[in-house]
C-alpha cells in the first residue's frame, strides 16, 4: 500500500528481477499508479521489446521515455532497472534503463540516456505499488515469475521497498516487506 516511504517525488531508482513468459507484450512490470488522477510512475514493456518509463508530476499528465534498445535477456532469470534523475544539473531530467542478472546488478546500460528539457518531479499519489499490472491500466497483466523488486528514494539511494518473493512459501498471498 501507499506509505510515506513510497511517496518518492524526486530521483527514483526501480529494479525488478523477473522471468516473464513473454517480454514482447504491452504490459506493466511495476508501478504506482491509479487512473485517472493518481499516477506516480510505471515501468512498462512494449510489444516491440523496449522498456518504457511513464511518470506524472501532477497525477494526470503522463511523461514517457523509451529505452530505444530492445530487452534481450540471455537467460531466464533477468533484471531490469530504470532511474529518473529529476534535475540533471543542466536544466533537464534524465532517464536511464539497465539490464542485469539480479536486482543487485551488476548493471549494463540499455541504450543511451533519455534526456528531457526542464526539471521534473513525481506526483505524490495514493496508489499502491503493483507488480505485473497497474490498477486502471488498459493492458493485461503478464504471466511468469517475479523474484524480487527494489524501489529506492534517489539513484542508488535509500531502499524504501525490497520484497524478496523467493523467500516466501508457495501460495503466499500476502506478506510484509
Amino acid at each position: 500500500p501507499d506509505s510515506p516511504a513510497l511517496s518518492v517525488t524526486g530521483d527514483l531508482d526501480v529494479r525488478l528481477g523477473i522471468d516473464p513468459d513473454n517480454w514482447r507484450i504491452d504490459g506493466d512490470l511495476i508501478g504506482k499508479a491509479q487512473s485517472p488522477t493518481q499516477t506516480s510512475w510505471v515501468l512498462h514493456t512494449r510489444a516491440s521489446g523496449e522498456l518504457e518509463f511513464w511518470w506524472s508530476p501532477d497525477g494526470t499528465t503522463l511523461n514517457v521515455a523509451s529505452s530505444v534498445f530492445l530487452v534481450t535477456p540471455g537467460k531466464a532469470r533477468f533484471a531490469v532497472r530504470v532511474t529518473l534523475d529529476v534535475d540533471n544539473g543542466d536544466g533537464g531530467h534524465t532517464i536511464t534503463f539497465y539490464t542485469g542478472p539480479s536486482v543487485d546488478g551488476p548493471w549494463l546500460q540499455l541504450g543511451p540516456e533519455v534526456v528531457g528539457a526542464g526539471t521534473t518531479s513525481i506526483h505524490d499519489g495514493t496508489a499502491p505499488v503493483e507488480i505485473g499490472r497497474t490498477p486502471g491500466s488498459t493492458y493485461s497483466g503478464r504471466s511468469g515469475s517475479v523474484y524480487a523488486a527494489q524501489i529506492r528514494d534517489g539513484i542508488d539511494g535509500t531502499l524504501v521497498a525490497s520484497p524478496d518473493f523467493t523467500a516466501q512459501t508457495a501460495a503466499t498471498t500476502s506478506f510484509t516487506d
